[in-house]
Formats: C-alpha cells, structure tokens, sequence
C-alpha cells in the first residue's frame, strides 16, 4: 500500500522556493502571513503585552507583570476550551473583564491599547513580498492563509497596503484553523478542484497539516526574524535593552544543516554576555581598575568582539590571557606545599610578563581584574601568588562558589550569586564559544621567553557555527547596544538575564536540547565543520563532562526534560563500568 508522504520541501533561499512553485505550477499559492509575509519587529506577542505597560492607561491603573501572566493565560484558556480551537481578541478581553481581572471600561482600553501596539510592531518580509508579486504577474492566484486571534478588518489593512486585492483568511473570522486543519479543508471548498500550494515556516501547521488534506505544501525558512520562536525570556531580555528588532541572516550566512535554534542559542547568550560585560565596565569604574585580564578560552569571544566593536577602550589595559585555571595550579600549589620546581616557576614568569608596566613610574600597586566564568579561584589565586606586591588582584566572575574557592580574603565579584537551580558552569563556559586548544603548561621560546605551550583534545571546544552566529551577534550589539551606565545596574535586567539562563540552561525545550546535544565537530569532505544533523556529541566528551550532580552539561541541561532521563540514567551508568575498565 501506497504511504503518503506528509514532509514537506524545506527552501531557505526565496528564488530556489519560486523555481520550486513554477515546477510544480499550482493553480492557487496559498501563503502564510506571520512570519512569512510579515514579522512582528517586537520580537514575540509576549513582548508586545509587556510593552503595554508603558501606556498611560497601564501605569493610572497599576497594571504590572501580573497583567501580562493573565492575558497570556486568558488567551491560552479559551483557546483550549474552544470547540473550535480559536478565540478572538474581544472573546479574549471579554474574558478578562467578566471574570474580574480588569473593570469592562479599561479591558475595552486595553484592547485598543493591544491593536495599536500590534500595528505598529508590523513589518514586511520584502523578499517574500516581492516574490508573491513576481507569481501574480506571471499569471499565478495568490491568498493569504492564517492562524490568529487578530481582527480580519486589522489584518485586512495591512494585506491591502502591500498585497491590493488579494483574499485573505483567517481563523479569527473562519473559526477553521490551519493546526487542526481545518483551514485547508475551507480552502478545498471554496476552490473545488483547484490546486493548491501553501508556503509557509511551521512544519507542523504550514507543511504537515495541509499535505493531510491533500494539499500541496513547503516551508521557507531563514527569511523571517525567527521572532515568534524565541523564547518569551529572551525577548524580555531584549525589550528591557530597548531593542526593537533582531538581525537578519540571510541564507547565504545561515549553513546548510543549521537549525535556527543554534542562531537562536547565540542571539540569547550575546544578550546575556554584553549584559555581563556591562556589569563588568561598572565594576572597573567603581574600583578604579588599572589593568583588565580576560583569562583562558572561555574569554576569547569577549575579547575578540570587544576589540572589534571598539569598546575595548571601556577595559583600561585590557589583555587576552591565553591560559588555563588547571595549567597555573602547579603555582598554587606550590605555596600550599612549599616545593620549588621548574614549573612553577614557568607560570610565575609567565605571568609577570603579562603585567602592564603603566603603574611602574608611581610606585603604586597595579590594581588588576581578572574576568572568568567561576571555578575555585585558581587563576586568581595563582597570579596573586606571581605578583606579590606588584597588583591588588581583583576578579569578576559570572558565578562563584564561595564554599568551594581557593580564596580568602581576595576582591572578588560575582554577575550571578552562585544557584546550582539557575547555573550550570559546564554549559555556561562552553556557551561563551570557544574554539582554541586547550593550554597545558609552559615552556621556553628560542628568545627565551615563557609561552603556552597547547595539547589539542577531541571535540573540546564549542560548535563552530554557533560560535560564529554568536560572535557575529555580539560584535553588532556591543557596537549598537552598549549602555553600561544604565543597564548595568537595572535590577530588571539582571533577573531578567537570571530567568533566561535558568529556562536555557535547566528547562530547554526538546527542540533545543536536541539541537544542543547534537552539535557535531566532524567535518565535511570540504573541512567545514557541521552543526545540527552529525553525530552528535562523542562518548568521550559526555564522560569528560560527568559529575555527582546533575548540575552538568550535557546531563544537566537534559535530564531535566523526562523523556530524557533514562538515557541520561544509562549514559551515567556506562561512564561508571567504563572507569572500573581503566
């Protein structure tokens, strides 16, 4: 028996998906609107309920985040108890003033309030736009297909101005919705015989859906601001940086096998690394910091993309110290046990070298910060050791175990106060994106000096790709975001930064915790490395990443997720029978 095939063609390139529609020569193009031929320049709907608040009529009344739980939780209710699987805005709003969360009077505000944000955050995909324009003109109907709670005669407007005389529908004026459907079931009706194409960005409602009822469909991916997917935490992020919209790839700097979520991934932690950054920039002002290290691999992307985006000049004498915590411990050490040998005096030499000389002529103290993700406090403890007198060392970390330091009475900093609930370190250095080889000790140079020396580990580094999207992002938003003097000390903000990191690092969707744990660092015949759909991460760096808790990556930021825990559970077991081998 003949199965019916309901995965739909993926395109990420506008003219590849026009020489796809010509071949297949549909009678009707059905084209989906969110996200396809517009996106929301306010980054999700959720943001727009919390750009709400700053109305007028939000602050007179008192409304706050509370609000914004209620009309998202309003919206889901009535959603699910529909028979119909769709509401309106004013069953919506209705709602909320019928049952007491807001007085009649200010719900019908809100609601206008609701319109005029969502019409404004309206922007056109012009690539998609032009491409439904080059069908018409060559002969091809088109109509507009979508899932949305919004007003037919709101929607209406906007598909007037850009698309004149074109029919629209939408399951807010239908009652048929395209996830259950329904929608493509109406369109059978209303053009019997007729065939049809739907191009769309959901697999599930734009690809699958309409292939069960018999229509033809593809996806578009990459060609919208992917603003819709991000998670809510995100876009608050976002928002409370001022934000208005996200960067644009196009599909030439979007790989072949690339998930969105790792853009996603990246986009989420340059928000959260210049937030760190700021912090830091407040930091050095504060203390009147003389001399800035960013230490080991974990740092390099911080260091690179502050170079670049010209805001190294905020980080006096700032340096890249391409090291590791584990390469200077022979130097702590060797005070805690009082020998004297040739590698520690390696790392001493070593560090010296690094200081800057521009405090020599005063006589006074360099005071230097040290910039890290957390650990024990080696590196701090080994340069302070190094340096004697010569530097009041300080240190600024994301997170810090006081319980676990080598630390004593060091000036120490912390972005995050150390929760096991909202950190896992392991992901956190691996999310900053590094490539480099490991640094393994030191060794003298033929002009005598005391260089790294490396020892390169399989698969021990982040994945290219997503190292590359972050960059890129974190490079642009230091040029185009950098706001130091007031986000650095917004109190929002870094909940808000706290929350993210909590819902990536420990409550990841399947979709990305799968496209995390499959980062591949194999490499194609062409030697670039691959991402989403390789091997997988290796045997060998699960176990090199195994611990006593499950605050470690890759098991912490997947056992979190139930389906997950058996294997997890066997992976845990087998890196135990694995070690009684050795």
């Amino acid at each position: 028996m003949e199965t019916l095939d309901l995965k739909p063609p993926l395109f990420r390139s506008v003219s590849v998906l026009q020489e796809h529609c010509l071949s297949v020569r549909p009678d009707i193009v059905s084209l989906d609107l969110f996200d396809t031929l517009m996106f929301r320049e306010a980054l999700s709907p959720e943001c727009i309920f919390y750009r709400m608040l700053d109305h007028d009529v939000s602050r007179k009344n008192g409304l706050d985040r509370t609000w914004v739980a209620a009309r998202q939780k309003a919206g889901r209710r009535l959603v699910r108890f529909s028979p119909k699987g769709e509401t309106t805005l004013s069953e919506i709003y209705n709602f909320l003033g019928s049952t007491g969360v807001l007085p009649p009077e200010l719900a019908s505000q809100m609601m206008e309030i609701e319109l005029l944000e969502e019409r404004s955050s309206w922007r056109p995909c012009t690539e998609m736009l032009h491409f439904a324009h080059t069908l018409r003109d060559q002969g091809i109907p088109i109509l507009v297909n979508s899932d949305t709670y919004l007003p037919l005669d709101e929607l209406k407007r906007w598909t007037d101005r850009f698309l004149p005389g074109v029919p629209l529908y939408c399951s807010s004026a239908t009652m048929r919705t395209k996830t259950s459907g329904r929608a493509f079931t109406y369109l059978k009706t209303k053009y019997p015989g007729a065939k049809i194409l739907h191009i769309g960005d959901n697999l599930h409602s734009d690809g699958i859906m309409p292939r069960r009822k018999g229509i033809e469909s593809a996806i578009i991916d990459g060609q919208g601001r992917f603003s819709s997917t991000l998670p809510v935490e995100v876009s608050r992020v976002a928002r409370l940086r001022g934000l208005k919209c996200l960067p644009f790839w196009t599909d030439g700097e979007l790989a072949i096998g690339t998930s969105l979520v790792v853009a996603q991934w990246a986009y989420a932690w340059a928000l959260f690394l210049i937030c760190f950054l700021e912090a830091i920039a407040r930091f050095v002002k504060a203390q009147r910091i003389g001399e800035v290290w960013f230490n080991s691999r974990d740092c390099e992307t911080l260091f690179q993309c502050l170079t670049e985006s010209g805001r190294i000049v905020d980080f006096p004498h700032a340096t890249y110290i391409y090291t590791s915590r584990s390469s200077l411990a022979p130097l702590v050490a060797s005070q805690q046990i009082g020998e004297d040998a040739e590698e520690h005096h390696l790392c001493e030499r070593y560090i010296r070298t690094q200081l800057s000389s521009a405090n020599a002529s005063s006589g006074n103290a360099t005071r230097l910060l040290l910039v890290d993700t957390g650990g024990k406090g080696t590196f701090q403890r080994a340069v302070e050791t190094a340096l004697g007198d010569d530097a009041l060392v300080h240190g600024y970390y994301v997170s810090f175990d006081p319980a676990k330091t080598w630390l004593s009475n060091s000036q120490t900093a912390c972005f995050f106060n150390w929760n096991r609930a909202t950190l896992c370190v392991p992901m956190t250095e691996l999310m900053f994106g590094f490539l480099g080889d490991r640094c393994a000790g030191y060794r003298i140079d033929e002009d005598g000096a005391v260089v790294p020396k490396f020892q390169t580990a399989h698969d021990d580094a982040s994945d290219p790709i997503y190292t590359k999207f972050l960059r890129c992002y974190l490079t642009e938003l230091l040029r185009e975001n950098w706001r130091p003097d007031v986000c650095a000390d917004n109190r929002e903000l870094t909940e808000a930064c706290s929350s993210m990191v909590r819902r990536l690092h420990m409550f990841p969707r399947k979709a990305e915790a799968l496209a995390v744990a499959n980062w591949s660092h194999d490499h194609s015949e062409h030697g670039e490395a691959r991402s989403i759909g390789g091997d997988g991460l290796s045997l060998a760096v699960i176990l090199s990443m195994r611990g006593l808790n499950d605050n470690n990556w890759p098991h912490g930021a997947l056992a979190r997720r139930m389906p997950n825990r058996i294997l997890i559970y066997i992976l845990q077991k087998l890196s135990v029978y694995l070690r009684h081998l050795k």
